[in-house]
């Protein structure tokens, strides 16, 4: 938990304690856009996420090969944290699964009936699409070899039992934050982040600010994911990373910098939005102070 100096204190994972320490209560999470519209996370997702996929899937299965697999009768129970919802979810589930499909039968050259069975648990907040994820994954009506369970909750806490994990991915998910750094939005502190909707682009107090909420989050995400994975278990994570090291206030640059949806353009969208409200109340304010009660004490 943060104590009173600000300062991230580390996760206690006491072995007597069958539930690790939280850090302190998580602010409220908002899931990608739900459904299958045109403005849906699955219908605007695939670049972004199907580019990341054919780039680094190839780590997953060389991961998953050199793991030490049970042989135990035993399901192999694998968790996808931050699922959200696509056909890049289940294509990260397809490949995963067929990871240790293929690892099972090259290094024991067991029959297929002799392999494990396979669970994968979607995980992800209680406002992720759910429905959506589920209904897809059964829309093509093709046998997918795991059976698949949601688990809805924030991976920044625990999710999972001691040690009954085998494989734990995330991709592109551990970027986002448990909540926003409570002195961004303080109109009276040095790291109040006027005008911009992120830290790219302010100061590097403003950074620091958010440094110090994701310092803390990633180490509870690592922290309960060594707690939920059993011994020799995989975690695989990515995410992006910034082109400066040395400048976290700099998260892109270049053409990116205006072009980043999550940065440039969204705060150029917010400032026109703002100076259409602000146009919007002087004009309804005006009509509003040419317009007055008389008392009904008034005599024509």
């Amino acid at each position: 938990m943060q104590g009173s100096s600000g300062v991230a204190q580390p996760v206690t994972m006491a072995e007597d304690n069958p539930r690790p320490l939280k850090f302190s209560s998580r602010g409220v999470g908002f899931g990608m856009e739900t459904g299958d519209g045109e403005a849906s996370y699955a219908r605007n997702s695939a670049t972004v996420q199907g580019g990341m996929l054919r780039d680094t899937g190839h780590h997953l299965t060389q991961a998953v090969h050199l793991m030490s697999l049970p042989f135990e009768s035993q399901p192999i129970r694998i968790a996808d944290f931050g699922c959200s919802v696509g056909a890049n979810t289940l294509s990260w589930a397809d490949l995963t699964t067929q990871s240790v499909l293929e690892s099972y039968r090259t290094k024991a050259s067991l029959a297929t009936n002799s392999i494990p069975e396979i669970q994968y648990f979607f995980c992800d907040i209680p406002s992720n699409d759910f429905n959506t994820l589920f209904r897809d994954l059964d829309s093509k009506g093709e046998t997918r070899p795991f059976f698949s369970a949601a688990v809805a909750g924030s991976f920044h806490d625990r999710l999972f039992p001691k040690g009954s994990l085998h494989i734990a991915i995330s991709t592109w998910s551990v970027q986002w934050m448990s909540k926003i750094p409570e002195a961004v939005r303080d109109v009276s502190s040095p790291a109040y982040n006027k005008g911009r909707v992120w830290v790219d682009g302010g100061s590097p107090v403003v950074a620091e600010a958010y440094a110090q909420v994701h310092r803390q989050d990633l180490l509870s995400f690592f922290a309960h994911r060594a707690y939920e994975l059993a011994p020799g278990g995989l975690l695989f994570v990515t995410c992006p990373c910034r082109a400066e090291p040395g400048r976290p206030e700099a998260q892109t640059r270049g053409e990116f910098q205006k072009a980043s949806p999550f940065s440039g353009m969204l705060e150029d969208s917010w400032a026109e939005l703002v100076a259409e409200v602000t146009i919007l109340l002087h004009a309804a304010f005006g009509a509003i102070t040419c317009h007055k009660y008389r008392s009904n004490s008034f005599q024509s």
